[in-house]
């Protein structure tokens, strides 16, 4: 099994940042059978953008929200627990 770690860049002492870690959906935690999976998950939401071998953020023009400094970067990882 596989998930989305998503890492959030904002500045310091900004109010309402969205906390780092495992991408969520209804409430858990998505999870995909394979990489390939997760790849086309993150295509489909326009993120392509390879930064290394597991590690990708969007393509194209990025608005920042308010406090934000940088796109949020989305890591596939491999889960421990079965």
């Amino acid at each position: 099994m596989y998930y989305i770690r998503v890492t959030y860049y904002y500045f310091q002492n900004t109010f309402n940042v969205p906390s780092n870690g495992a991408l969520f959906s209804d409430g858990a935690i998505k999870t995909f059978e394979t990489r390939d999976d997760a790849l086309k998950y993150l295509s489909e939401k326009g993120i392509t953008r390879q930064l290394t071998a597991s590690k990708f953020t969007t393509s194209g023009v990025y608005y920042l929200a308010h406090g934000e400094h940088e796109a949020p970067d989305y890591q596939i990882r491999k889960s421990r627990n079965q």
